[in-house]
């Protein structure tokens, strides 16, 4: 395997053991020896690639960032909204990099900056699907498309910390499922409604 593959795949199974360490344990519950344990990598690979625990949370944070990135969807923009959330949960069920991605939002340890990065890069899709879906005639009158923004990503975080607390995300759809029964039919309007989906999309 030619040295810059093999440098690629020595930091994915970095950044998979800190996932796995840090989704588990927390910042403060996690060791250089932790991940060193559970990658086999030698703590030479390790900082070569990361200087520090600080430097591989906030790889690990930035993660988060990058897969809101990638999600592509079709749709309008409400289906998209409320089809968003269920992809998110579909992660935290199967993405450790992702659990643990959220986890480090939601403590502190100095990741401040990247912390909040992690919410703007919610808050930034959110807001974009928001003021698409006005511009389609989705929402209600009266429903302003920054204030709706920061409503769904609030209550998302907030659904998914519910989730992981009272069932490690097994029963995220269903909470996704009544939020969106209950938010829904305030927020678009009744022409809007008869084409939205407010289930999770099918596999």
């Amino acid at each position: 395997m030619p040295t810059q593959a093999r440098a690629f795949v020595t930091r994915e199974r970095i950044m998979r053991g800190a996932a796995q360490a840090l989704s588990q344990n927390g910042y403060e519950g996690t060791t250089i020896k932790d991940i060193l344990d559970l990658t086999g990598v030698t703590k030479g690979a390790l900082y070569f690639h990361f200087s520090s625990k600080d430097d591989l949370a906030r790889a690990v944070l930035t993660a988060q960032s990058e897969w809101l990135s990638t999600v592509e969807l079709t749709g309008s923009a409400a289906q998209q909204a409320i089809d968003t959330s269920y992809v998110f949960g579909v992660q935290l069920q199967t993405d450790e990099l992702i659990r643990a991605s959220v986890r480090l939002t939601t403590e502190g340890h100095g990741l401040d900056d990247v912390q909040r990065s992690a919410f703007d890069a919610w808050l930034n899709a959110a807001t974009a699907l928001c003021r698409q879906a006005k511009s389609e005639g989705s929402l209600r009158e009266g429903v302003r498309p920054k204030e709706l923004a920061r409503t769904l990503t609030a209550s998302v975080n907030g659904i998914q910390l519910s989730s992981l607390v009272y069932s490690k995300y097994s029963d995220i759809r269903g909470r996704l499922h009544d939020f969106w029964k209950l938010v829904a039919p305030a927020t678009f309007t009744d022409e809007a409604l008869t084409s939205l989906r407010l289930s999770a999309p099918r596999k």
